[in-house]
C-alpha cells in the first residue's frame, strides 16, 4: 500500500476552454480538468487510486508531495490604487510606442551614430552601453516583480552570469484577472519603451554623444522580446491572451508563422547593427 501524499498549497483559474489551470508553489503550471481538480480539493491523496502517470505528473509539478512545505503563492493586489497604477502603467507604455515610432520615423534609427562611437571610443563606448544595459535590464526586472507581487517572494529573481541576462518568475499570475495578468508581463516593456521615447525627445532638443547609444540598447531591448521562439515578454503576452500556457507548443500554421516572424527579429537585431557596422 503506498504512503498517502499531501496536497501541496495551489491556485486555480478556469481557462476559456472549462479547464483549470493550476498552479503550485514550485511555479509549475498544469493544466486540469473538473475530476483532476476534485482530487486536489483533498488534503491527502491515496496514489494507488489512480493512473500512475497521472500522479507521477502531479508530483512533478510540485502538487503532491510527501511533506507539505508552507511556500506562498504570490496574490493579485486588489487594491484599487494598484490597478490605477497598472492601468497608468499600461497607458505610458502605449503612449510611448506611439511616440518611438513617430520620432524614429522622422528622425531614423540611431545605429549608425552608436557605431561611430563605439568605433572611435571604444572603452567609453563599450562600457557606457554595458553599464546602461545592466542598470536598465534590472530595472526592466523591478517592474515584474513589483507587478506579479514578488517583491518579497525567495527564488524569484534569478541571475544567469553566462548569458548574461536576468530573470523574473510569473507564472503565478496565470491564475490573476486579466489586467493584472498583462500589465505582470508588459511593464517591463512600458518601461523601456518610456526610456527610450524619453531619450529621443532629449536627443531633439540636448546634444548628448551617448545618447544615441542608449537608444540602440532600448531598440534591441525591446525587438528581443519578440523573439517568440524562445520565452520572452511577448510570447507569455500571447500565451496570456490567449488563455493557454502551451500555446506556442501546438504545431498550427498561426504558430509557424509567429514562430518564422521571430526568427526574423532575429535577423533583424544583426543587420541593425551589422549594416552600419559594414558601412562604416
Amino acid at each position: 500500500m503506498s504512503r498517502y501524499l499531501k496536497v501541496a498549497p495551489y491556485k486555480k483559474r478556469k481557462l476559456r476552454s472549462g479547464e483549470w489551470i493550476i498552479i503550485s508553489s514550485s511555479g509549475d503550471p498544469l493544466i486540469i480538468d473538473d475530476y483532476a481538480l476534485h482530487i486536489l480539493c483533498k488534503k491527502e491523496v491515496n496514489p494507488d487510486l489512480f493512473d500512475l502517470p497521472f500522479i507521477n505528473v502531479l508530483k512533478e509539478s510540485g502538487f503532491l508531495v510527501e511533506n507539505c512545505n508552507r511556500h506562498s503563492i504570490p496574490e493579485e493586489p486588489t487594491s484599487f490604487k494598484f490597478k490605477l497604477f497598472s492601468l497608468f502603467t499600461l497607458v505610458i507604455g502605449i503612449t510611448s510606442f506611439l511616440g518611438a515610432i513617430y520620432c524614429l520615423f522622422n528622425e531614423g534609427l540611431p545605429f549608425s551614430t552608436s557605431i561611430d562611437l563605439l568605433i572611435t571610443e571604444p572603452f567609453i563606448g563599450i562600457l557606457s552601453l554595458v553599464m546602461f544595459s545592466t542598470l536598465t535590464t534590472f530595472l526592466h526586472e523591478g517592474m515584474h516583480l513589483i507587478y506579479s507581487n514578488s517583491l518579497i517572494q525567495d527564488n524569484k529573481f534569478k541571475i544567469n552570469m553566462t548569458k548574461a541576462i536576468a530573470t523574473v518568475s510569473m507564472t503565478h499570475v496565470w491564475t490573476w484577472s486579466i489586467l493584472g495578468r498583462i500589465v505582470a508581463i508588459l511593464s517591463g516593456i512600458c518601461l523601456d519603451l518610456f526610456f527610450l521615447f524619453s531619450l529621443l525627445v532629449f536627443s531633439q532638443r540636448m546634444y548628448f554623444e551617448y545618447t544615441s547609444l542608449f537608444e540602440s540598447v532600448l531598440i534591441t531591448r525591446i525587438a528581443w522580446q519578440f523573439r517568440v521562439q524562445n520565452k520572452t515578454d511577448i510570447r507569455l503576452f500571447l500565451e496570456l491572451i490567449s488563455d493557454d500556457p502551451f500555446l506556442f507548443e501546438q504545431n498550427t500554421v498561426p504558430i509557424k508563422i509567429m514562430t518564422l516572424l521571430g526568427f526574423l527579429v532575429n535577423i533583424f537585431i544583426i543587420l541593425i547593427w551589422l549594416v552600419p557596422l559594414v558601412n562604416y
